[in-house]
């Protein structure tokens, strides 16, 4: 048994520590204290192609979470869902003292296995801003990219019949001239934190965190990273 001052000398609370055994595999560690490295992993290759694929990224704080739904309502709103939709999935995770909780919207993946299995090529990758997106008029709800997601984030609206899934509200806000999605605007807690790739690299906004993500072993490259503050970084 991993003692509290061990964890404690980690820089890590309860809740983190937590969230860390029950994620398992499900997260790894990309970005170490270490600056060199997180150029490395979030940098640009040689041929100056950026890692990310996505023009843009989001990061999630879980730590500062308390399971609102707010964001959840914020983005059902913008994006006219249905009352039952949600872009954004909320894993609770309980423990002896009090409920954690992970929020996880598309993960927009940088080899994404939603457009590998799409039979119509309703999902694909937007050539502007390189985030994934659906064409509703071709996606005829087979319901094959919400089986192939290894994050769970695909949707299938039965209303619709058709796939659904978080596009960090292009449609509804940033073509429109918002700055950040609903879900970043709205959260009480700041738990989410929307960044142009351009103009505010990821490597550069969290040079020496501890950045994570999910499924590491899908090699997906997610555009959504996990960021475990330390005790003294709270907001």
């Amino acid at each position: 048994m991993i003692r509290q001052d061990a964890r404690e000398a980690r820089g890590w609370s309860r809740r983190q520590f937590l969230w860390r055994l029950a994620l398992g595999a499900m997260v790894v560690t990309v970005c170490a204290p270490s600056p060199v490295l997180a150029r490395r992993l979030f940098g640009r290759r040689p041929d100056g192609k950026a890692l990310l694929a996505a023009r843009y990224w989001l990061a999630v704080y879980p730590d500062r979470c308390t399971g609102c739904g707010v964001c959840v309502a914020a983005c059902r709103k913008a994006n006219h869902l249905p009352p039952a939709a949600s872009r954004i999935a909320i894993h609770q995770h309980h423990d002896n003292r009090a409920p954690s909780w992970l929020p996880v919207p598309c993960q927009q993946c940088g080899e994404a296995p939603c457009i590998t299995v799409c039979p119509t090529r309703a999902s694909f990758r937007d050539e502007v801003t390189g985030l994934v997106l659906i064409d509703r008029g071709r996606c005829v709800g087979c319901r094959a990219c919400v089986m192939a997601c290894p994050y769970g984030a695909r949707r299938y609206l039965p209303e619709e019949e058709k796939a659904d899934g978080c596009d960090f509200c292009l449609a509804s806000r940033l073509l429109r001239g918002e700055k950040r999605p609903a879900c970043v605007e709205s959260c009480p807690q700041q738990v989410f934190r929307f960044g142009v790739e351009a103009e505010e690299p990821l490597a550069q906004v969290f040079p020496s965190a501890s950045l994570m993500i999910l499924r590491p072993e899908r090699g997906t490259r997610p555009a959504v990273v996990y960021r475990f503050a330390p005790p003294q970084e709270e907001r």
